[in-house]
């Protein structure tokens, strides 16, 4: 949560970030019988700061101009709203933060990743090696490999003989969501611009 808080400072304040950030806060609906949205909340006041309030499910439509009015609220027991939270464009932030990064002299290569580089002492990366043959190194190295974490490590736990039972894939599990995204009308847009991020508990976000 830390973090969380620290990267929504960042998406509030850097120029490359903050316009591709847009604070429409969330409601969260948590279905009966779940205890996750308590759980969220717990963590809040543990930090010393809930921005967090109830919203009763038979009022929904009285708010955000009547927006969730047709919400389907059955099988759900509550709902909480949090004004701080938002959404972000990552595709356009992402291409903002690169065009920085590259106006400051970083050098963008893009390429397929065979395997990691180690030191010579087993103790450390020293680059990665891409499929095309050519290596890149560096003094410090970050992985962002997501899914992909399993098929990197992969060639570098041959090397280091690291048992089956120590390897990546049992220690985190990949997992993936189906986003789907709705071209609206000027009309449309209007009359969901005040709309905030919808969490259905664990079925899916809109």
């Amino acid at each position: 949560m830390d973090l969380a808080y620290e990267a929504i400072e960042a998406w509030n304040t850097w120029p490359e970030l903050k316009e591709h950030y847009h604070r429409t806060g969330w409601i969260m609906l948590d279905e009966e019988g779940s205890d996750v949205a308590e759980g969220i909340r717990e963590n809040f006041r543990e930090r010393g700061e809930d921005p967090t309030s109830d919203v009763n499910l038979k009022e929904l439509g009285e708010r955000w101009n009547g927006i969730l009015s047709s919400t389907d609220t059955r099988g759900y027991k509550s709902a909480y709203w949090n004004p701080l939270a938002g959404w972000c464009d990552a595709a356009d932030a992402t291409a903002s933060l690169m065009k920085a990064a590259m106006g400051r002299g970083v050098k963008y290569e893009c390429g397929d990743v065979e395997r990691l580089v180690l030191l010579r002492n087993g103790k450390g990366v020293k680059g990665v090696t891409m499929k095309n043959g050519k290596t890149y190194t560096a003094d410090q190295i970050v992985l962002a490999t997501g899914a992909w974490t399993s098929q990197i490590l992969s060639a570098t736990e041959d090397e280091l003989d690291i048992a089956d039972a120590d390897r990546v894939e049992q220690q985190v599990k990949a997992f993936g969501v189906c986003v789907a995204h709705f071209k609206m009308n000027e009309t449309e847009l209007r009359e969901l611009e005040e709309m905030p991020v919808v969490v259905y508990g664990v079925i899916g976000e809109a």
